[in-house]
């Protein structure tokens, strides 16, 4: 009987999400697995996101609301990890979905010489989803792998084995961890991490695992809201690389190897690039142009982005990636900002269709 198989603790923190927050639930309540936990943990959100969680909590008894003030989704994310009596755990963010049949598929595959199990996801524009096949359908990963998960982890878009076209590293929300295995390693979301929570969760989950599976199966809806942080103006993105950086420091201190270093320097220059798009060309930083051609090149001058652009291999990076970093590389301001208005024309256009 399946309330005899193993239990799946589902945690999404919810922030400001009211808009999509019932399509998202609904999807979890409709699993065709039913042997499942549903933790909503809403971080102070100023909208009726807490009141829609509580009105689906009165229909169904397997939801279960925590309630905190704002502190970020690191924080929400590891209350739920500590709340979670399942014996796998997955998450999945407040605006996006997951499809109905994901914790039949996924149980499937439980076994507990398995630590992970990746699977595949849907971009969901406003008119289309796209789904994102992986070159092979379903292989293990075991031992010395997870190190090359690591360094795809750093820089997922490189010419490295396990790259974005076998597996998608990054994100936590593709992936199904076994419960015991987190806790009993101590891996938790580093709460003092202002973005990147999933890539430096995943680094550490890469250190455990000894063994993990993939499923090329597209069962998670990741939502583009133009809304969401990976997406809004950020002025304070520079300070929040600089946090992240130290992580990073400390991670590669302990893990060595020219890849890996090949990697690293390919991260750092991919913030760099995030900073262009989030602040000094993004559309609602209202500072001059000069202006902003100065913190550009401030930013590029700090020791961490010029040793970065100075040992990059640009050819890792496929074609707006790379034309943009070799505008970067250079100190073109202008080519940095001609490019991303031209970005965001193309992205309006293609949303449309």
């Amino acid at each position: 009987m399946e309330e005899n198989r193993d239990k799946i603790s589902i945690v999404v923190p919810v922030y400001n999400v009211a808009p999509f927050l019932g399509q998202c639930i609904e999807s979890l309540c409709a699993q065709t697995y039913s042997n499942i936990e549903i933790i909503l943990v809403n971080d102070g959100s100023a909208d009726n996101s807490l009141d829609i969680m509580r009105q689906y909590a009165e229909q169904d008894k397997r939801i279960r609301i925590i309630d905190q003030c704002n502190a970020g989704a690191n924080v929400a994310r590891n209350k739920g990890l500590s709340a979670a009596t399942g014996n796998w755990i997955c998450f999945v963010d407040g605006d996006d979905w997951v499809d109905a049949q994901m914790g039949m598929e996924l149980s499937q595959y439980f076994r507990e010489d398995l630590d992970i199990i990746f699977y595949s996801f849907k971009t969901v524009y406003s008119r289309k989803a796209v789904p994102h096949i992986y070159e092979e359908s379903y292989y293990e990963i075991a031992g010395d792998e997870f190190r090359e998960l690591q360094i795809a982890t750093l820089n997922r878009l490189g010419n490295y084995r396990f790259n974005v076209d076998r597996v998608e590293a990054v994100s936590v929300c593709d992936k199904i961890y076994r419960t015991d295995f987190l806790k009993k390693n101590g891996i938790q979301f580093d709460e003092t991490l202002p973005k990147l929570q999933d890539l430096c969760f995943n680094l550490r989950v890469y250190d455990y695992a000894k063994k993990g599976y993939v499923i090329n199966t597209p069962f998670y809806n990741y939502r583009i809201n133009q809304m969401s942080v990976s997406k809004r103006y950020q002025p304070d993105i520079v300070q929040k690389f600089d946090v992240i950086h130290e992580f990073l420091g400390q991670f590669m201190s302990q893990h060595s190897g020219n890849d890996m270093k090949q990697a690293y320097y390919e991260r750092i220059a991919t913030h760099l690039r995030t900073c262009v798009v989030l602040n000094f060309c993004n559309a609602n930083n209202t500072k001059s142009y000069w202006q902003r051609r100065q913190d550009f090149l401030e930013t590029c001058n700090k020791d961490v982005f010029r040793e970065a652009m100075r040992k990059v291999d640009l050819r890792q990076f496929p074609g707006r990636e790379r034309v943009l970093s070799t505008f970067i590389k250079w100190h073109w301001f202008w080519g940095c900002d001609m490019l991303y208005r031209l970005n965001g024309i193309y992205e309006r256009l293609s949303s449309r269709h």
